[in-house]
């Protein structure tokens, strides 16, 4: 999720980004062919010596503060040794390091030896792990900078390269009034396809392959999922709910075996999926030890499901004088949306579950 954790996922998505402007530089000339070869050597070196540093001047890294509009922007500027063909914004991933993490300077760098003029702006949101509509504004700012002259030339073609989660808030940028017709080009590095499903692989481990309905589950991470809960916590309408979810995810990121009560209370979705928590079940217990049976059942019958159970057991019949009812509510009805979600998340985990224990309940209807 951040660039700290993906470190492989990052390296790669920043070799294929390096790749397509190779390969753009390749097809013009010779000359650009051999220059090609010259950033992916520069890339697999590193810090190491390379023909491209060998061979180029060493870019200018500086801190720049520039206003746009009355608002005021930061970032770091890398002004190639000769004079630049192309302005590149370069936007960071969520990743806490930002502009300053190690990977991106040393990408920039090499773009900008490649005659990029690279500006990677200070996008607060990203660094504390948030990503909103609203960073945007700031990514088209820096556009509009580096695109009006105050970084030199302005003949130059200008573009934006984004990492991982940033590419959504880039391409929002590209859409600006102001910005849309200065923006030549767009490049995205390990981003998403579909926002939404990744959130719920993120949080929950379920999946759909492209084309298919049919929902499947991985274990989830548990740092993934309780980091998106803390950097997400501001989005709830409540106080108390945003101040319950922090510290949860605040106690559960610093220590993942603590034990939370509202974990193991108000964990509804994760706890409806039955079929997850029978297979780990089954793991220990022969499934024939075992008796499911649905609490409405229970509920409604409960002399009938009592003597069940007891008879599952294998001990005495037993009649209680009576099947008095303990901690029952009332509850507002659910709303058809919430309703219309919850069996679209359920249909497909509640039908591998009647197929598991080869009959159905009445609520997976």
């Amino acid at each position: 999720m951040t660039g700290a954790n993906c470190p492989r996922g990052w390296r790669t998505g920043a070799r294929s980004l390096a790749l397509l402007v190779v390969l753009c530089l390749a097809a013009c000339s010779p000359d650009r062919a051999i220059e090609a070869v010259k950033i992916l050597g520069d890339l697999h070196a590193g810090a190491g010596q390379s023909w491209l540093k060998d061979s180029t001047p060493a870019p200018e890294r500086g801190t720049v503060a520039y206003s746009i509009d009355g608002r005021s922007r930061t970032g770091d500027l890398y002004r190639p040794g000769r004079p630049p063909s192309v302005a590149l914004v370069l936007v960071p991933g969520a990743a806490a390091a930002g502009k300053d993490d190690p990977r991106l300077v040393a990408f920039a760098t090499t773009l900008a030896r490649a005659r990029f003029l690279v500006l990677v702006p200070d996008v607060a949101g990203l660094r504390q792990l948030r990503v909103r509509a609203a960073d945007a504004r700031e990514i088209a700012d820096a556009v509009r900078w580096v695109s009006t002259g105050a970084t030199g030339p302005t003949d130059h073609p200008v573009g934006i390269a984004a990492i991982s989660f940033a590419l959504g808030p880039a391409v929002l940028a590209a859409l600006e009034p102001d910005v849309r017709d200065r923006v030549r080009f767009i490049l995205g590095v390990g981003a998403y396809y579909d926002l939404t499903a990744v959130i719920t692989y993120v949080t929950t481990g379920s999946f759909r392959d492209r084309g298919s309905a049919e929902w499947r589950r991985e274990r989830p991470n548990p740092y993934g999922a309780w980091l998106f809960a803390l950097t997400n916590a501001d989005r709830l309408p409540d106080a108390g709910d945003r101040a319950l979810v922090s510290e949860m995810a605040n106690r559960m990121l610093a220590d993942p075996a603590y034990d939370s009560f509202d974990l193991q209370h108000h964990s509804y979705l994760t706890r409806g999926l039955y079929l997850d928590q029978l297979l780990h079940w089954e793991e220990h217990l022969p499934r024939q030890q075992m008796l499911v049976i649905g609490a409405e059942e229970f509920f409604a019958e409960p002399e009938r499901v009592f003597a069940e159970v007891l008879e599952f057991l294998e001990l005495p019949a037993w009649k209680l004088a009576g099947y008095e009812q303990h901690n029952a509510r009332s509850y507002a009805p659910m709303s058809p949306r919430m309703r219309a979600r919850l069996e679209e998340f359920f249909r497909d985990p509640n039908r591998r579950l009647f197929e598991h224990l080869g009959r159905a309940f009445a609520w997976g209807s």
